[in-house]
């Protein structure tokens, strides 16, 4: 009987081998898994750490791991003309041992600063700027050259066995090394040339016979045999190329408006400080509104009965108190005799100052009721212990909840905004490509109007969520510095419906400027007198340079100036930058003699050792000014939005 095909056929056998062979193989490699997975002690680990939720796919930019928890950093950058977010990451591990954070600390629910959040992307619930950013990252690339060069030799030294200054020496010791008979490398022997029988017949022939008389060419040039070989000469390395430099164009000036001050500098101080906590618990102090517009204005007179009444108000806090931090007969024995005393008894600020001696001894001073400082200085004493009670500290973790809820609020609502134009600019997309050319203008002037309107929208979020939480937070906060030396203070109002003194950016001019411009402006242009009405009022003189340069404080009070004001510090902080960049390229390099210097006489070195050294000064970057104009601008938004909508 024959056989069947199959059988027979050595392609059916190849095929039905490689059929069982594949079934047995992966059962042998899942067993060889298992077994090894098994007997690995780390394995359990590596299976359950996987990547981070943090930052998937990521490595970490101190030490490249990609297996551990991250977190990534917040900041918008500018890279050519978009926002994008940095896109930096760091692990638990490096943050605890390199930069004294962690995760947990940067992620903790606490107080939300509405200035930290400018700059940074909206949609995280957290804000951290990376030490890249805060130009604090110590590693191996960001450091400096002369610690990478420490870190060479003592990593050298160490596998070397010897110390650095052992390594330090051999790298300064220009000896030359002579080679020993055994590293001594042997002369290789020269190749004999085997010439041809002919050529050694016709020997005579061939060293009588001239060359041949080629004609040189006049460009190329012979170089002189050194030890008797030709060198060959190499082109010298050029250095790298300049980088253009292109001087930033200059921008309007903004519009300083100088404050008039009635009062000291230190006693407008002391009032802003004691302004802050009146206006911050404005409800448990219970003033009337006669005496809150007189404190509100840090500039104005303040009677003796506006301190009697501020001082029973605070006091009042402390005796109706839980757990108050003084005795409530105390308190209480106090306020009755103030209440009845007259607003200019000296016998008001004896009571305060003994009130006041049984938490903290405080020096007894004379003449108290003509030293508005002295007053001040113990009115905020007062207010610092009536902070203290449980009453204001209870609103204050009440207002820091109320802080985080409606920050959370504006970034829900942002989120929703952004998904909403997303979906409508696909839909605008693809009804673009079957618009005729007819239609495009018109189409275009509908894009544009609904990305506005976008945008508008989020700006109304984020300037809701900013008023909302104006008097939760500090009303006089420092925003920064330019680089010519002017402060910026950001200074709010009692209530956004009032134009009172705090409606304003408050800028402080430099010590050593005439005015925040560094230089005294052009006085107004007068008109002339020819056909004037004598009933008109003659036009105010303007002021001399001395005057100018007595004034300190300064004012941006609408939208359009603080944008302007903006743009003007980036223009000199750009400028600075470009000078510092020409400077550099310009300054030859000093040439070092070989000659070693003769010895200084005595009156040298006397005359060398008090020789006053000008101090460097620091060179400057665009992180001393970019944060200053991003709040700025973030600020002149909202102005803008409160301007249009009031």
């Amino acid at each position: 009987m024959p056989l069947p095909k199959a059988i027979l056929s050595p392609t059916s056998t190849n095929k039905r081998k490689s059929v069982v062979a594949a079934d047995i193989e992966p059962a042998k490699k899942t067993k060889m898994s298992a077994d090894k997975s098994a007997a690995s002690p780390a394995g359990t680990a590596t299976a359950t750490t996987g990547s981070s939720k943090e930052a998937p796919g990521k490595k970490c930019h101190h030490c490249h791991n990609s297996n551990r928890l991250m977190i990534s950093c917040t900041l918008m950058r500018s890279k050519a003309k978009k926002r994008e977010r940095c896109a930096k990451t760091f692990c638990e591990t490096c943050l605890k041992k390199h930069y004294n954070t962690s995760i947990e600390d940067i992620k903790a629910p606490g107080k939300a600063d509405p200035f930290k959040i400018l700059g940074h992307d909206t949609e995280e619930t957290y804000t951290w700027k990376c030490p890249v950013c805060d130009n604090k990252c110590n590693c191996y690339n960001h450091r400096k050259k002369e610690e990478n060069k420490e870190d060479q030799l003592a990593k050298f030294a160490q596998e070397a066995g010897v110390s650095v200054d052992a390594v330090k020496g051999m790298a300064d010791d220009k000896t030359p090394r002579v080679a020993t008979q055994k590293t001594e490398k042997a002369t290789p022997k020269t190749k004999v040339e085997k010439k041809p029988k002919t050529a050694e017949k016709n020997k005579e022939k061939i060293d009588v016979k001239k060359p041949s008389a080629k004609k040189a060419d006049p460009k190329e040039k012979i170089q002189p045999p050194v030890d008797g070989m030709m060198t060959m000469k190499l082109p010298l390395a050029s250095g790298p190329p300049k980088s253009v430099l292109k001087k930033p164009r200059d921008v309007e000036e903004p519009n300083f408006q100088f404050i008039i001050l009635d009062q000291p500098l230190e006693i407008v101080f002391a009032r802003i400080r004691l302004r802050e906590f009146v206006l911050r618990f404005e409800r448990k102090i219970n003033l009337i509104p006669k005496y809150m517009r007189i404190i509100n204005d840090p500039n104005s007179h303040w009677s003796d009965l506006t301190y009697k009444n501020l001082i029973i108000s605070l006091m009042s806090i402390i005796q109706s108190d839980d757990n108050p931090p003084v005795n409530h007969h105390l308190a209480l024995e106090a306020i009755k005799t103030i209440r009845a005393a007259p607003p200019d008894d000296p016998s008001i600020w004896t009571i305060t100052t003994e009130f006041l001696s049984a938490d903290s001894e405080l020096e007894p001073m004379k003449d108290i009721e003509s030293n508005d400082a002295y007053k001040l200085d113990i009115v905020n004493w007062l207010a610092e212990l009536t902070l203290r009670t449980s009453t204001l500290r209870k609103q204050i973790d009440d207002g820091l909840a109320t802080e985080k809820k409606n920050h959370q609020a504006m970034i829900d609502e942002t989120k929703r905004l952004k998904l909403e134009w997303e979906e409508l600019r696909t839909t605008l997309q693809k009804e673009r490509l079957t618009i005729p050319a007819t239609g495009k203008a018109e189409f275009e002037a509908r894009y544009t109007a609904a990305q506005q309107a976008n945008k508008s929208l989020i700006l109304a979020a984020e300037s809701r969520e900013w008023y909302a939480n104006r008097k939760l937070g500090p009303r006089t906060s420092h925003l920064g510095t330019d680089t010519m030396g002017n402060n910026y203070w950001l200074f709010l109002q009692r209530d956004k419906k009032e134009e009172d003194w705090g409606n304003w950016i408050v800028v402080e001019k430099g010590n050593d400027l005439p005015h925040p411009l560094g230089k005294v402006p052009p006085p107004p242009s007068m008109p002339s007198d020819n056909g004037m009405d004598i009933d008109v009022p003659e036009v105010p003189q303007p002021d001399d340079e001395e005057t100018i340069a007595a004034r300190v404080w300064y004012c941006l009070d609408t939208a359009e100036d603080v944008k302007r004001a903006a743009d003007w510090i980036k223009c000199k902080g750009d400028t600075a930058i470009y000078w510092q960049e020409v400077l550099k390229q310009s300054r030859p390099m000093t040439p070092v003699s070989s000659v070693p210097a003769s010895p200084m006489s005595p009156s040298r070195k006397v005359l060398d050792s008090v020789r006053a050294v000008k101090k460097r000064e620091e060179e400057v970057t665009k992180d001393h000014y970019m944060p200053l104009v991003d709040k700025l601008k973030k600020i002149a938004g909202f102005m803008g939005w409160w301007e249009e909508n009031r």
